[in-house]
């Protein structure tokens, strides 16, 4: 559940967020995770495995183009589906915490 869902508010969150990236940068935090899902999802079709990946990356809060950008140097040969993903999810690279309308 999101955190603006359960009470906590936006400057509670933002603060929290900024001393998360200050800890550990987002380029790492991203990283790690695609080498651990790209390990955990190794024996899955091509196809299916990056589409995993990249779903399991955005629900971790990584932005679209982010996400992109680093599957590409991961997965060299994954480059051309690359470009299937994302399209309508680049929306996605807004702000997250905005109140929906």
């Amino acid at each position: 559940m999101a955190l603006r869902q359960k009470g906590v508010d936006r400057a509670t969150v933002e603060k929290g967020l900024a001393e998360a990236l200050l800890a550990r940068p987002e380029s790492e935090a991203i990283e790690a995770a695609a080498k651990r899902l790209i390990r955990q999802y190794a024996r899955e079709e091509p196809r299916k495995r990056l589409s995993k990946i990249f779903a399991a990356l955005l629900r971790r809060g990584f932005p679209v183009s982010m996400v992109r950008e680093r599957l590409a140097v991961l997965q060299p040969g994954c480059r051309d589906m690359l470009e299937d993903y994302g399209v309508a999810a680049a929306e996605m690279d807004s702000d997250p915490f905005r109140d929906p309308e």
